[in-house]
């Protein structure tokens, strides 16, 4: 089952973490070092909610990693 994750304070946030994601991940961080980073910024995500973004993110916002 595909998570569903929003963001109180709009979609915007959620595009931000996208490209910051797409930006660790250009610098060499690992998805799981990423993956800490959004649970930091975001403690009510789940661990899989967490990975499920950053693969989500690269897919979409990075495609050339």
């Amino acid at each position: 089952m595909t998570p569903r994750i929003g963001s109180p304070s709009g979609p915007q946030v959620l595009i931000q973490m996208g490209h910051a994601i797409c930006s660790g991940l250009a610098k060499g961080s690992t998805y799981n070092q990423e993956a800490e980073k959004v649970l930091t910024a975001s403690p009510q995500l789940t661990p899989d909610n967490a990975i499920f973004l950053v693969e989500t993110s690269r897919q979409f916002y990075c495609p050339t990693l």
